[in-house]
C-alpha cells in the first residue's frame, strides 16, 4: 500500500511545495485547507487527496479530516497552517486575533489530537514554525508569539509521541522569510527571501534522513536569500 503524508495547510506557500515534494519522494499527499478543491487543477499535485477544511474552525476541521484517513497508510504528518499579520498590537481587531490563534494553533492542535488518536502506529510529525519564534520582529508580536507556541508544542509533544508510539519522530523546522503571498499582501519586499520550493526540498531531505526521536532544524535566510541550515535550539533575541 502506498504511504500517505497528511499536510495541514497544504494549499499555499510552503505547504503546497511540501505536498508537491511528497509526490517526488513516493508519498501521496493529503492536502488539507480551505481552498483545497482549487488545487485540483495543479498538475504538480496530480494524484493528491484534497480535503476542504477550515483549520480556523478548531472543532469542525477534524470532522472533515478524520474520515478521509480510513484505510490509508498515513506515515507522515506536516503542520504548516498559518496566516501572516504585521501590525502593532493596539491596531489589531479582536476578530483578527481570534483568527490568528485559531488558524495557527487551536485548529491544527485539535485536528492533530484526533489524527494522533486515529493513526494506529508510529508516524513522523513535522511542525513548521518560524525563525520569528526566537528573533525580534517589528509589529509581529502576535504572529511571533504563536510561532513560539507552535515550536514549544513540538518540543513537548515529541516526548509524548515517542513514548506512546515507539518509533515515531518529530521534526521542528524554523524557516526564515520566504517568497509567499503572505509577505506580498503585507507590502513586504520578498525579492531576497527564500524560495519555498527549495525550503520544502531541504525539509523533505531532513525528514528522510532523521534517525532521532526529535530534531530541531533552523533554515536561516542569508543576505542574498539563500538558505543556511543551523541545527538545535536558538537563544531568543531580546528587545
Amino acid at each position: 500500500m502506498r504511504k500517505h503524508a497528511l499536510i495541514l495547510g497544504g494549499t499555499k506557500g510552503l505547504g503546497r511545495e511540501l505536498a508537491a515534494k511528497a509526490l517526488k519522494y513516493g508519498f501521496t499527499p493529503i492536502i488539507v485547507g480551505r481552498t483545497a478543491e482549487e488545487c485540483r487543477s495543479d498538475q504538480t499535485l496530480a494524484g493528491a487527496v484534497f480535503v476542504s477544511a477550515n483549520l480556523a474552525a478548531p472543532y469542525a476541521a477534524p470532522l472533515a479530516v478524520i474520515p478521509v484517513l480510513a484505510g490509508l497508510d498515513v506515515s507522515h504528518v506536516f503542520w504548516t497552517a498559518g496566516i501572516f499579520l504585521k501590525r502593532p498590537l493596539g491596531s489589531c481587531e479582536t476578530s483578527e486575533l481570534d483568527e490568528m490563534a485559531k488558524t495557527h494553533f487551536l485548529g491544527p492542535v485539535a485536528t492533530l489530537r484526533d489524527v494522533h488518536k486515529t493513526l494506529p502506529g508510529p508516524y513522523h510529525l513535522t511542525v513548521v514554525a518560524s525563525t520569528s519564534s526566537f528573533r525580534m520582529r517589528e509589529h509581529e508580536t502576535v504572529y511571533a508569539a504563536l510561532k513560539s507556541a507552535k515550536a514549544q508544542f513540538a518540543r513537548h509533544f515529541a516526548k509524548e509521541l515517542a513514548a506512546e508510539r515507539p518509533g515515531s519522530k518529530t521534526l521542528l523546522v524554523n524557516p526564515g522569510g520566504m517568497k509567499t503571498g503572505f509577505l506580498a499582501s503585507a507590502g513586504i519586499d520578498a525579492s531576497k527571501m527564500m524560495e519555498p520550493a527549495i525550503v520544502a526540498e531541504l525539509i523533505w531531505v531532513e525528514v528522510t534522513m532523521q534517525r532521532t526521536a526529535f530534531c530541531e532544524l533552523n533554515v536561516m535566510r542569508t543576505e542574498d536569500g539563500s538558505p543556511q541550515l543551523v541545527y538545535g535550539p536558538q537563544r531568543p533575541e531580546t528587545p
